[in-house]
């Protein structure tokens, strides 16, 4: 059966040859099945590499599935903000429409020739498994080929073979390993470092030298943060980055950095983007940023950043910090009791008590002079402690809206200066895309060409409650300032809506 793997490898290499077999009927089932059986074969194999695994996943890759862009239309710098989010947004849909038209039959030849979505699920987890229970295992190649077949039977963000595996904890299980790699990674180098070689032999008498070992954990590692880039937004995302968060993700990334310099620079901007790209996307969860706070309070080697040679990763890593720092803020409070009924009064508003003046600082600068002169429920509608991430979620966006009031009026003046005065006049969006969040404001009058009804998440019950939002507001003029937000929800955008009296009077 090897030989039947590596003439499947060999001729695979030319991507006309492969895209040849793999639609010729039986190609995949046969490259399936020498898969199932690696293991149990009766003839023991006679190679260190799982050439049958490297046989599907090479038959399952698509180098170029997408379409090239069409020269033809028209560019970006010429078109409406929200016509450019449209187009990103349907441009998405209908290469994920592309490509899944051509991964899906594929992903079910498998299933089929593997007997059925459980059994292949069972058998391709069992095998990661076994290789993070054994240190020789995860030395040798077969770590990263076994990685990115799994990658590639989780292709398509609509099959069930992803969310199979993501339910028998994938992530968890990669995060673990890549914390595993990266550790003896950080063995391999320093015996290389020091001049030694650490000299073992593998199954066909051949030597490795810790400069290959080193090598085969990179190729791991990187195959780790390559599927962990592809798979944390599957679903609605924030469940996944919390898992991979707990399971040590932070950790691994900052190991990562004594390593990424010898990284390709497409793998290492795959490492970089997501600590600078995707995390950030998922802390307007309460649920992440919660777990990102716990993780933060372990994490070790940190200074490792200042010393790596990439200046990508410092800064990614330093802004994550910053930006952590501003969303914990908003459920931030002194811990201490006041049991004997001495905590201090703020003078202001008579509501707020600190233990002391280092206290009331804190909370002052945190956000409480916005709203020290606020009713009691308006201050309870952005501060108030929900569990929920919707709840959370319209906190940050208020909070935010807040902070960034200089900006928002700066906005409103240099579009429209004629109104810049009547901020009522205006819907106020925060775009949690990226990071720090992208501010706009446009006309109330135009909601309407803003709403993004075709490419976001909003529902006809949300739709009609954003509409009666808007029409309030232009029927109660000067009374409630708007917000638009705009959040990822893994595979699609969400946009929340928030009318807030409590913004107009910070504005005006």
């Amino acid at each position: 059966m090897d030989i039947i793997g590596e003439v499947l490898c060999s001729l695979s290499e030319f991507e006309n040859v492969r895209e040849a077999i793999a639609d010729t009927p039986g190609a995949i089932e046969l490259a399936t099945r020498i898969w199932v059986v690696e293991d149990t074969c009766p003839v023991p194999t006679t190679t260190s590499n799982p050439v049958n695994t490297s046989a599907l996943e090479v038959l399952l890759s698509f180098l170029n599935w997408f379409n090239p862009p069409n020269e033809n239309q028209p560019h970006h710098q010429f078109m409406d903000p929200v016509d450019v989010d449209e187009e990103v947004m349907k441009g998405r849909e209908i290469l994920t429409g592309q490509r899944d038209k051509v991964v899906r039959p594929r992903l079910d030849r498998v299933v089929s020739a593997a007997g059925g979505i459980s059994r292949l699920v069972d058998l391709a987890f069992s095998r990661l498994q076994a290789i993070t229970a054994n240190v020789e295992l995860i030395r040798g190649t077969g770590t990263a080929v076994t990685l990115d077949l799994i990658s590639q039977l989780c292709r398509s963000s609509t099959h069930p073979l992803r969310f199979k595996f993501l339910d028998k904890g994938l992530i968890s299980l990669v995060v673990g390993l890549a914390v595993t790699v990266v550790g003896m990674l950080d063995v391999v180098v320093a015996v290389s470092s020091n001049g030694r070689r650490q000299i073992t032999s593998n199954g066909t008498g051949t030597l490795q030298g810790s400069q290959a070992q080193q090598r085969f954990l990179q190729y791991s590692l990187v195959s780790c943060f390559t599927l962990l880039f592809n798979m944390m937004e599957s679903t609605d995302g924030h469940t996944w980055f919390k898992e991979a968060v707990s399971a040590g993700l932070l950790q691994a990334w900052v190991d990562a950095a004594a390593h990424i310099h010898n990284f390709s620079p497409e793998d290492a901007e795959v490492v970089v983007e997501i600590m600078s790209v995707l995390l950030p996307k998922y802390t307007v969860f309460e649920s992440v940023i919660n777990s990102v706070n716990g993780a933060l309070k372990k994490i070790k080697h940190e200074a490792r950043l200042d010393a790596c040679r990439d200046p990508q990763m410092k800064k990614a890593w330093t802004a994550f910090r910053q930006m952590t720092a501003e969303r914990s803020t908003l459920d931030r409070q002194c811990q201490n009791l006041d049991a004997k009924k001495t905590f201090m009064r703020c003078g202001g508003c008579s509501q707020a008590l600190y233990c002391s003046r280092d206290c009331q600082k804190d909370d002052w600068r945190a956000g409480h002079k916005r709203v020290c002169n606020l009713t009691p429920q308006e201050r309870l509608e952005i501060y108030q402690t929900w569990k929920s991430n919707d709840d959370h979620f319209h906190r940050l966006v208020v909070h935010d809206a807040i902070r960034h009031l200089a900006t928002i009026k700066r906005l409103a003046e240099s579009a429209y200066p004629l109104l810049a005065e009547s901020p009522t006049s205006f819907v106020i969006t925060i775009d949690y895309l990226v990071y720090p969040p992208k501010l706009g404001v446009h006309l109330l009058l135009e909601h309407w060409r803003y709403a993004l009804r075709h490419t976001l998440k909003v529902g006809p019950t949300a739709e009609l409650h954003n509409d009666e939002m808007i029409q309030r507001s232009l029927n109660n003029p000067g009374k409630y300032g708007i917000i638009q937000s705009k959040r990822s929800e893994g595979d699609v955008l969400e946009a929340k809506w928030g009318a807030l009296d409590q913004l107009v009077q910070q504005v005006g």
